[in-house]
């Protein structure tokens, strides 16, 4: 064999064996988050039902933090808005409570 054809198949096996290795990493990566979160898909939405889409652990961090802080957001709103009906309904009851009572003496 030629020094050319054995430096060729050495590349070769380098590349195959880094293949590998982050093929290996890349699958305990997704059996770690598959173990983690599939348990809990039908109360995740829909980003995190589709493992083979989170590649790294960050990946996976910054998509909770994202649904963290729209639940946040969510929460707000919908408190903000409670408020805002519950005064409406004071509004109602007291103007309600307000035409029952008896109009003043003449």
């Amino acid at each position: 064999m030629s020094k050319n054809k054995i430096n060729q198949k050495n590349i070769k096996l380098v590349w195959l064996r880094r293949w590998t290795m982050e093929n290996k990493v890349q699958l305990q990566i997704n059996m770690l988050l598959h173990k983690d979160f599939v348990p809990f898909a039908h109360h995740i939405s829909k980003p995190f039902r589709n493992i083979a889409k989170i590649k790294t652990l960050g990946h996976c961090l910054n998509l909770l933090a994202a649904h963290l802080l729209l639940l946040h957001y969510l929460y707000l709103a919908s408190s903000s808005l409670l408020c805002f009906f519950q005064s409406g309904l004071y509004a109602v009851v007291w103007l309600h409570k307000s035409r029952l009572k008896a109009p003043p003496p003449l």
